[in-house]
């Protein structure tokens, strides 16, 4: 955003108020409402005034440019969406600075699998814990909506298992519903790179 004005004087930070709806989804489109009723010190309405609000956190975005200018009730709305799902703090800085308390933006639907564990494992022996992990389309983490199987592959000799001592090879692995991520191991008696994947 830009430069914030000063406060405007006689603009009451007791009488004015701030609503916001949640928890929004995460998706840039779905959006959570500001509702700003901004009252002077005699509790009149604030009329005219476009008022200004800060948002914590990374991706935001507010549809629309910003808050409406406040109408005959002195009553604004600003929508705020975002990609990152996350805890989000809001304030109302002009015409007056008001905490507005926090939105809670939410992770989508599962839309990919993402693997990550160690870079380098030892040739020949059980690697260290890797992770296939759900996300939503912007990548933030979530949780599966029913059992998935995921199917795991290589483009080397790559063994995948469920157990940390390489007893138990699978290529196919359960992710549980409400489960965000599953732990496997690798091993592999030829010295090379190896690309892995997962799919559903």
């Amino acid at each position: 955003g830009g430069e914030i004005p000063p406060e405007i004087p006689g603009v009451s930070a007791t009488l004015s108020t701030v609503g916001i709806t949640g928890p929004v989804i995460a998706d840039g489109v779905s959006t959570a409402l500001a509702t700003i009723v901004l009252r002077t010190d005699e509790n009149a309405a604030v009329v005219g005034i476009t008022p200004m609000l800060t948002v914590s956190g990374e991706c935001v975005t507010m549809p629309g440019g910003g808050c409406a200018p406040s109408d005959g009730d002195g009553v604004s709305f600003c929508s705020i969406a975002s990609t990152k799902a996350e805890l989000k703090s809001v304030a109302l800085v002009y015409p007056v600075f008001i905490p507005a308390g926090t939105i809670e933006f939410i992770a989508g639907g599962p839309a990919k699998l993402v693997i990550s564990g160690p870079a380098n494992p030892a040739t020949g022996r059980c690697s260290g814990p890797y992770q296939v992990a759900t996300e939503d389309f912007y990548g933030n983490p979530t949780v599966a909506i029913a059992d998935v199987t995921i199917n795991m592959s290589s483009t080397g000799t790559v063994g995948f298992f469920e157990d940390a001592d390489c007893l138990t090879p699978s290529l196919d692995m359960l992710l549980p519903e409400t489960f965000a991520s599953k732990t496997f191991y690798l091993r592999d008696g030829h010295l090379e790179s190896a690309v892995l994947s997962a799919y559903d």
